[in-house]
């Protein structure tokens, strides 16, 4: 993902916005999250919910950054 680079164009903003709503409907559908976690231990459940996290965090700042320059 886009998270160890900078926003440069309009056209990588919108792609991380894009992602970002991505892990929003990922986050907010169980559905969607146990399609992607399906087989793990339950365990890593919680690892990869708190990663989507982490990554929507991190395109956040680099989005809001972006649109502040």
């Amino acid at each position: 993902m886009l998270t160890d680079s900078i926003i440069s164009t309009d056209k990588q903003a919108r792609e991380t916005k894009a992602t970002i709503d991505e892990i929003d409907s990922i986050l907010s559908s169980k559905e969607l999250l146990e399609m992607i976690v399906e087989g793990l231990p339950v365990q890593a459940i919680d690892g990869v919910r708190r990663s989507l996290i982490t990554e929507r965090k991190k395109l956040s700042q680099l989005l809001s950054l972006y649109e502040g320059a």
